[in-house]
């Protein structure tokens, strides 16, 4: 009995006997309503939906390497390019000297040991100026 009590909860064509039916507090029997729970049910789809989506989206291009290293991201695009039928780059001439172009900049921007002319210029700059702040203290050392 006590089984069968709990299945009818989830059985919603067949009638609550009035032993189990809810009541209010005069004893008239309360019609359960299923609404409620078909709404919160959509709620908790909707929500589940709106959270799963972003969420796998997140986590496979986690794990496929889109957020990892430049090397893993450069492998993505690789992938996704070898996945993707007929998506080849067209590149005109002048496209390409321009590209060339950019990567040589980058080239030697990226060395160490370049120092560009306005970097130098503001250096002698600084210096041209700390040296006349300091002129008259290392003129009087100098005197004494």
């Amino acid at each position: 009995m006590k089984w069968e009590k709990f299945f009818m909860l989830f059985d919603f064509s067949r009638r609550i006997p009035f032993s189990s039916a809810p009541s209010d507090q005069l004893g008239n029997v309360v019609k359960v309503s299923t609404d409620n729970m078909a709404s919160k049910l959509w709620k908790l789809f909707k929500l589940s939906v709106r959270v799963g989506i972003p969420a796998t989206a997140v986590y496979v291009t986690t794990q496929e390497g889109l957020w990892g290293t430049q090397e893993e991201t450069f492998l993505f695009y690789k992938n996704v390019e070898e996945i993707l039928p007929g998506k080849e780059t067209v590149i005109s001439k002048d496209q390409e000297d321009k590209l060339t172009a950019v990567l040589e900049k980058v080239r030697v921007w990226s060395d160490p040991n370049h120092v560009p002319l306005v970097v130098r210029w503001n250096n002698g700059v600084i210096k041209a100026v700390a040296f006349l702040d300091s002129l008259p203290e290392e003129a009087k050392k100098l005197l004494n």
